[in-house]
């Protein structure tokens, strides 16, 4: 009870460290008082290797040999629905991690997308690992055992044809694209493009083969560039997209919906 109590009070104060850190000058504290040894596991990126998922995990704590355990959870992450794709599995790896070593451990084959799940329908994933979720190792530090990723794949959207391609302005048109769209909208977009800016259009209509795209009546006159975006690249690196299609409006020059 005594060595709680003292492990306690090095805890509150504790006063310039935060979070995790904080927690962790704690978890060694005590561990000094007791003479306990324990690893410290961080799991610090998450990605895969063509269908292999890995994580990478640091050791803060002392060295370890040993089974570990690590729970793997996915499931799509925008507009779920009873179709969509998902993973609740538990993996033991053998592991020998040093103080201060990084393991990179293969968490075995995630098969999305798939086909049962293309891309065109499932190409978003939210994936989130956590180290020993039953607690069988003893650690210095259990907080940071958790770690979460969204994975995209470009969706392989195509336009084929616009049933026009050259539109009035002043008037509010009917844009009706055909190809290969997915038979969801979930996270896909139709947009227009001109001089380096970008809109979003409403879709009136989807379905796997034709979208019916509304035309405000207020866009300029010019040459436009429409294509249909899928999801978002990681570390804001823009969106995955469709092919682009040209179309005119003819009209008024002067007004500017962009503003």
């Amino acid at each position: 009870m005594a060595l709680l109590l003292c492990a306690l009070m090095l805890f509150l104060f504790l006063g310039c460290a935060s979070g995790r850190e904080q927690a962790r000058n704690a978890a060694a504290s005590l561990e000094s008082i007791s003479g306990a040894q324990l690893p410290d596991f961080e799991p610090v990126d998450l990605y895969r290797v063509d269908t292999q998922l890995k994580v990478a995990l640091i050791n803060h704590g002392f060295a370890f040999a040993g089974d570990i355990e690590f729970r793997v959870a996915a499931a799509e992450s925008i507009v779920a629905g009873e179709r969509d794709f998902a993973l609740d599995r538990l993996v033991n790896v053998p592991l020998v991690i040093g103080t201060g070593g990084v393991a990179i451990v293969d968490l075995g084959s995630i098969e999305w997308p798939g086909k049962e799940h293309p891309a065109l329908d499932h190409p978003q994933l939210h994936v989130g690992v956590r180290v020993d979720p039953q607690g069988k190792v003893p650690e210095r530090l259990r907080i940071n055992n958790s770690i979460e990723r969204t994975l995209r794949v470009p969706c392989g959207v195509t336009i084929e044809k616009a049933e026009h391609n050259r539109f009035q302005h002043g008037i509010p048109s009917l844009l009706v694209l055909h190809g290969r769209f997915g038979a969801v909208q979930k996270t896909k977009g139709v947009v227009v493009r001109s001089d380096g800016r970008e809109s979003h259009l409403l879709v009136a209509e989807w379905q796997s083969d034709v979208l019916k795209v509304v035309l405000p009546k207020n866009i300029p006159a010019g040459r436009y560039e429409v294509l249909v975006q899928c999801t978002e690249k990681a570390c804001g690196q823009g969106y995955f997209t469709s092919n682009s299609i040209e179309i005119s409006v003819i009209g008024d020059q002067h007004t500017d919906p962009w503003r």
